[in-house]
């Protein structure tokens, strides 16, 4: 086996670890989000009997509401237990707002699975139909850092941008060999 081969062999093998953590990762961040969603929903239906049952704990001595978290980051947002009596409400649209990260990262892992399985099962990785699944993983991950921080952000897009276009130049090199022979 040349070296070339050799190269081509450990790209898929590392595809393929890549390719199943990537479906692992998706598939905890699909519960993830669909749990948010359930409480999330369930503590906005029962606002009122969740609020009353923790200002009893509270009464009672159980718990203390200034000892709960009094603010919650999602992402860059910013939500804030000032009021009391909607502690329920606001915990409930924490956890929807944490289920729509959850989910654009199932996104992610889902194009980035997508992006070592086709590099796994193609002859190269420099590929028309790899390169389009890239862009899209590159574009959310772009977003995702964005949003936490612009400056990051900005340099994580133009290294990515420079990533594709390195691959990009790779595919125009791989038809041109293809060509060739």
């Amino acid at each position: 086996m040349n070296e070339q081969n050799k190269k081509l062999e450990s790209i898929k093998k590392s595809s393929n670890v890549a390719m199943i953590l990537a479906k692992i990762a998706k598939i905890i961040c699909i519960v993830g989000a669909s749990i948010c969603i359930v409480c999330g929903i369930g503590l906005l239906a029962f606002h009122d009997t969740v609020n009353e049952e923790l200002h009893r704990a509270e009464a009672e001595g159980e718990i203390n509401l200034n000892d709960l978290i009094l603010e919650f980051n999602v992402g860059g947002l910013t939500m804030s237990l000032d009021d009391a009596d909607r502690i329920s409400e606001t915990l409930g649209m924490f956890l929807l707002l944490t289920s729509i990260f959850a989910v654009v990262f199932a996104v992610l892992l889902h194009f980035t699975g997508r992006v070592f399985k086709k590099i796994k099962e193609s002859d190269s990785p420099f590929q028309k139909s790899i390169l389009k699944d890239m862009i899209v993983v590159f574009a959310l991950i772009t977003l995702l850092v964005l949003q936490s921080s612009i400056l990051i952000g900005v340099m994580v897009g133009f290294s990515l941008w420079c990533i594709y276009s390195v691959f990009d130049y790779g595919c125009v090199l791989q038809q041109l060999s293809d060509e060739t022979l």
